[in-house]
C-alpha cells in the first residue's frame, strides 16, 4: 500500500516545522528610488535554481529565481536532454537540502511504494522532471517564468541592476546579491570546432539543441563524440527513423572507468575548495583526460539497431557541403552523411551570454593568474573562473568593476574553484547550502548596525519580577538602601505586611530604583547632599517623621565628604516646600526664580522629580503605618 502525496506533503510539512523552516524574513526591506529591492536573486530555475532559491527562502532571506521557460519547463529534462533515464545512482539525494520527506526517493515511494523503489534500476529523465515540478510547488518556492535576464550591471552603491524581458515588455529590477545558476552551458555554450560553424542549421546541431529528430528520418546521420550526450543523440536519431547513424570517437576506445566517482565521498565535496591551486588542477585536469564513460545502458540503447556504426579512433578534421551532401574529412578517410550533430560538450563563451557583457571583461579566469605544470594544459579549466570562497566572480587584475563580488557563480564552470558542489546532483544540496549560508552571513554584515538596533530595541520579557521575594541574607547587616519604604514603615522580613507587600515586586523593585536614581545620578548644578536637605525639609512639612528622620541620617553621613549647601539651596527648599503644601503654587514664577538662583534646566527637572517622588513615598509609608497599626490593634482585641 503507498502512503501517497497527500500524506507525504503532511509529513514534510511536519519535518520543515521541526526545523523551523523557513525562517521569518530577517533582511530589512528597502528601496531604492521608490523601488522594492530583492536581497537575491537567482539567475535559472532548474535544478540548481530551485535548490539555491530553497536554500535561502529556510534561511528568511528575500530571494526571488527567475526562468526564461515556461513553468514546468525548466532546465534540460523535458526539453534537449535525451537520455532515458539519470545517469547518477537512484539513491543521490539530489536537491532534497538534508530534508528525507524532500528527496526523490520519498516522492517515488509515496506514489509506487518500497517494492517499485527496490525494483527500479535508474530514474526515468521524465519522472525526475516531475519530480522537481513538484518540488517547487511543495515548497512554494518564488519563481518567475517567461522572464529573460538580457542585462547585469553591478553598481558602485551596493546593488545589482537587471534588465528583463517579460510578454513582450522590458522590465528593470534590483537586488544585492545575484546567482547565476545556468547550467551547464552557463558561462557560454556549445563548444563546437570552427569548421562546424561554417555548416548551414539545416545539416548541423549541437546535442544542446532542440532539434527536431523526426527530420533526420531516412538520412545519414554522423555524431560527433563518445560521451554520454553522444549516444543519447545517436539513440534518439536511431529511433527517429535515420537510415544510418556513424559514431565518430576521436579516442580508440571508450572509457571504462568514472574517475569522479572515485572521488565521491563527503570529504571530498567539503574540502576540495580548501585544496591548493595546483591539487585543484591535478584532479580536474586528470578527471578531463580520462574522461567519463557513457552509461552503459545508453551505449546498449544505440548498440541494438544494426545500422548503428562505433568509429573509433576517428578524428573529424573538416567537413564541407557539395551538392546537397556533407563530404567529412575524417583522420581515417572520407565518409558522406546527409547531418551531423556534434556531441562536443560545452565551453565558457562570454559571447554566448550576452547578459553577462558588462561584466566578461572584468571577470578574472584561471589563466590569468595560474601556470600549471608542463604537460597539464588545458584549455578547457584555463577558461574557468577563478571564484573566491563566496562564490564571487574576482577582478583580473588591474580590472575596475565595482560591485562585481555581488554576482556568484553556481555553474558547472565554476567547478574547478569549488569542486563537484556546482551543479550536478551528487552534491547540489551542499552548493546550494554553503552558498545560502554565505550570502546569508554577507547580507547579515552588511546590515550590522540594523540589526544591532533592534537587539536593543528587543523588549519581550522572559520574566516578570513577581517570581521571587528578594530578602537580604540573615548574616546581613542593615542596608541604608535596601527598601527605605519598609523601614521607614516598621517592617520586617517575615512581617505578613512585608510578604503582601512582595505580591507586586517589581513595584517595590521600581519604587526602590527611583529613590536610588533621583538621590544618587549625577545632576549638573544639584548636589546628592542638597537632594538630601530637601528630602528632609519636604518629609518634615509632610509630617512623615521616619522618613524625616532617615534622610537626616544620610545628610549626616554625607555632609561630611561633600561640599557645601549650594547658593540656591534657599531657593529650591522654597520651591519644594510650595509643590508640597500647594502643588498650584509651582508655576512659571516660582521656575524663574529657580533659574535666577543658578540651577539649570536639568537641575530644575531633577528637583520638581524628586519632590514628586517624595509625596508619593511618605503617602505609601502613612498607609503602610496605618495598615499595620490595624492590624496590631485587631490582634491587640482593640
Amino acid at each position: 500500500m503507498t502512503e501517497g502525496l497527500e500524506a507525504l506533503e503532511a509529513r514534510l510539512a511536519d519535518e520543515l516545522a521541526f526545523l523551523q523552516l523557513p525562517a521569518p524574513r530577517w533582511t530589512p526591506a528597502r528601496k531604492d528610488e521608490g523601488q522594492c529591492v530583492v536581497d537575491v536573486v537567482v539567475i535559472g530555475a532548474g535544478m540548481t535554481g530551485l535548490a539555491v532559491a530553497a536554500a535561502l527562502v529556510h534561511r528568511g532571506v528575500n530571494a526571488i529565481a527567475y526562468d526564461e521557460a515556461p513553468e514546468g519547463w525548466e532546465g534540460p529534462w523535458a526539453t534537449t536532454a535525451r537520455m532515458e533515464t539519470l545517469r547518477s545512482p537512484k539513491q543521490l539525494a539530489g536537491p532534497a537540502l538534508g530534508i528525507p520527506s524532500l528527496t526523490f526517493r520519498a516522492w517515488f515511494e509515496a506514489q509506487f511504494g518500497r517494492a517499485a523503489w527496490d525494483a527500479l534500476d535508474k530514474i526515468p529523465r521524465l519522472q525526475w522532471m516531475d519530480y522537481l515540478r513538484w518540488y517547487r510547488q511543495v515548497l512554494a518556492l518564488p519563481v518567475k517564468n517567461g522572464h529573460r535576464v538580457t542585462d547585469l550591471r553591478p553598481r558602485e552603491d551596493g546593488l545589482v541592476e537587471l534588465a528583463l524581458e517579460a510578454e513582450g515588455r522590458t522590465l528593470r529590477t534590483l537586488a544585492r546579491r545575484v546567482v547565476l545558476a545556468t547550467g551547464r552551458a552557463g558561462l557560454g555554450g556549445p563548444s563546437l570546432p570552427a569548421f562546424a560553424e561554417r555548416l548551414p542549421p539545416t545539416r548541423r546541431a549541437h546535442s544542446s539543441d532542440a532539434n527536431d529528430y523526426a527530420l533526420l528520418k531516412g538520412l545519414r546521420v554522423g555524431v560527433v563524440g563518445g560521451g554520454a550526450s553522444a549516444m543519447d543523440s545517436a539513440a534518439t536519431a536511431l529511433e527517429a527513423g535515420a537510415a544510418q547513424v556513424h559514431l565518430l570517437v576521436r579516442r580508440a576506445d571508450l572509457p571504462r572507468i568514472n574517475k569522479g566517482k572515485g572521488a565521491g565521498n563527503p570529504g571530498f565535496v567539503a574540502g576540495y575548495a580548501r585544496l591548493p591551486d595546483d591539487w585543484k588542477w591535478r584532479i580536474r585536469h586528470y578527471i578531463n583526460v580520462q574522461q567519463v564513460p557513457p552509461p552503459r545502458n545508453s551505449t546498449q540503447r544505440v548498440a541494438r539497431f544494426a545500422n548503428a556504426h562505433f568509429h573509433l579512433g576517428v578524428a573529424v578534421h573538416d567537413v564541407e557541403e557539395r551538392s546537397g551532401v556533407l563530404q567529412v574529412r575524417t583522420s581515417s578517410g572520407p565518409i558522406e552523411l546527409d547531418f551531423l550533430i556534434f556531441a562536443t560538450g560545452f565551453k565558457v563563451d562570454w559571447r554566448q551570454r550576452p547578459m553577462l557583457r558588462h561584466v566578461a571583461p572584468y571577470v578574472r579566469v584561471w589563466k590569468d593568474r595560474y601556470r600549471p605544470p608542463g604537460g597539464e594544459e588545458d584549455a578547457e579549466l584555463a577558461e574557468s573562473p577563478d571564484l573566491g570562497r563566496a562564490f564571487e566572480f574576482q577582478p583580473r587584475e588591474g580590472a575596475h568593476c565595482p560591485g562585481l563580488e555581488r554576482v556568484h557563480c553556481l555553474t558547472y564552470p565554476a567547478t574547478l574553484s569549488l569542486g563537484v558542489i556546482t551543479g550536478d546532483i551528487p552534491a547540489i544540496s551542499e552548493g546550494a547550502l554553503q552558498l545560502a549560508d554565505t550570502l546569508a552571513g554577507l547580507l547579515y554584515a552588511e546590515d550590522i548596525a540594523h540589526h544591532m538596533a533592534r537587539i536593543e530595541a528587543y523588549a519581550e520579557p522572559e520574566i516578570f519580577g513577581d517570581e521571587w521575594i528578594a530578602e537580604p541574607l540573615p548574616c546581613q547587616p542593615p542596608n541604608e538602601n535596601l527598601d527605605v519604604i519598609d523601614r521607614a514603615a516598621g517592617l520586617a522580613p517575615g512581617d505578613a505586611l512585608h510578604a503582601a507587600r512582595r505580591f507586586r515586586g517589581p513595584v517595590v523593585l521600581a519604587t526602590q530604583a527611583s529613590y536610588d536614581a533621583l538621590l544618587n545620578e549625577p545632576v549638573e548644578g544639584l548636589s546628592t547632599a542638597d537632594r538630601l536637605r530637601v528630602a528632609r525639609h519636604v518629609c518634615t512639612l509632610a509630617g512623615a517623621a521616619s522618613l524625616a528622620k532617615h534622610y537626616a541620617e544620610r545628610l549626616a553621613d554625607t555632609t561630611g565628604r561633600t561640599a557645601p549647601p549650594a547658593p540656591a539651596l534657599p531657593a529650591m527648599l522654597a520651591f519644594a516646600a510650595k509643590l508640597t503644601t500647594d502643588p498650584r503654587l509651582g508655576d512659571r514664577a516660582e521656575l524663574d526664580a529657580l533659574k535666577r538662583a543658578g540651577l539649570g534646566d536639568a537641575a530644575i527637572v531633577a528637583l520638581a522629580q524628586l519632590v514628586a517622588f517624595l509625596s508619593y513615598q511618605f503617602r505609601v509609608v502613612a498607609g503602610l503605618q496605618a495598615v499595620r497599626a490595624m492590624t496590631h490593634d485587631r490582634h491587640e482585641g482593640k
